[in-house]
């Protein structure tokens, strides 16, 4: 609880205190923060979260996983695990290798799942395609794959990998309507 007085004594004691400079850092609570929360009627599918194996996490799951797992981030929903799509086509484009290629490995299983009908209902498939394309996924994938965004081995490796996942799941055969 004192966490940012005790940072401050240590690292700045000759500043005066200005908590509005580390207003960032606050997280905010489980119960202040109802993003991506089980409470909700509804959720557009811009806002689904994935895990590392590119399953779909449902909001009760999300909240319940612990942070030790790597997937939690300081982006739309704090306490909420996973990833989504915006996000993920977002870090895809990182500047940082290590970044894209989780993002990239993460954008191929789910567009092999995504291609194979796994995530069923017909309105989260179509929105999840959309979302794909407003996020220039696959064309993101193939300037990488191609060495045009940087030569880096591995970020090429994922996305050729995340492509030929997305080949593979018969999501090439997809047009958007």
């Amino acid at each position: 609880p004192d966490f940012f007085t005790h940072l401050h004594t240590k690292y700045f004691p000759t500043l005066p205190p200005d908590p509005s400079k580390l207003a960032w850092m606050h997280a905010p609570t489980p119960s202040e923060d109802l993003s991506y929360h089980p409470s909700q009627p509804s959720l557009p599918v811009s806002a689904l979260r994935f895990d590392f194996r590119g399953d779909l996490l449902p909001p009760r799951t999300s909240r319940e996983l612990p942070s030790n797992l790597g997937l939690h981030h300081h982006a739309d929903a704090p306490n909420a695990a996973g990833y989504t799509v915006p996000e993920l086509a977002r870090l895809a484009r990182s500047a940082f290798p290590t970044q894209r290629c989780m993002a990239m490995q993460m954008l191929g299983r789910i567009l092999y799942k995504l291609g194979k009908g796994v995530y069923g209902v017909e309105e989260i498939t179509q929105g999840l395609w959309r979302c794909m394309e407003e996020g220039r996924v696959i064309a993101g994938l193939e300037e990488a794959a191609a060495g045009r965004m940087g030569g880096h081995l591995s970020v090429k490796a994922y996305a050729t990998d995340a492509l030929w996942l997305w080949q593979k799941g018969g999501g090439h055969r997809w047009k958007a309507e």
